[in-house]
Formats: structure tokens, sequence, C-alpha cells
């Protein structure tokens, strides 16, 4: 069953896209 996994692992991955998009400005505000 990859189906599953795959759709877990790309969970994931936006999960921790958002996270870093949110503590990266937060954390040393460049320009946005």
């Amino acid at each position: 069953m990859v189906g599953p996994q795959q759709r877990s692992r790309r969970q994931h991955a936006l999960d921790l896209g958002y996270n870093l998009v949110k503590v990266v400005p937060a954390l040393a505000p460049r320009g946005q």
C-alpha cells in the first residue's frame, strides 16, 4: 500500500512547509 503512505508523506511535507513559511518570517523577517 503506497497510496496512503505517499499521501501522508505529502501532507507532512506541506505541513512542514507551512510551518517554515510562518516561522521563517517570524524569526527573521527579510522582506515579507
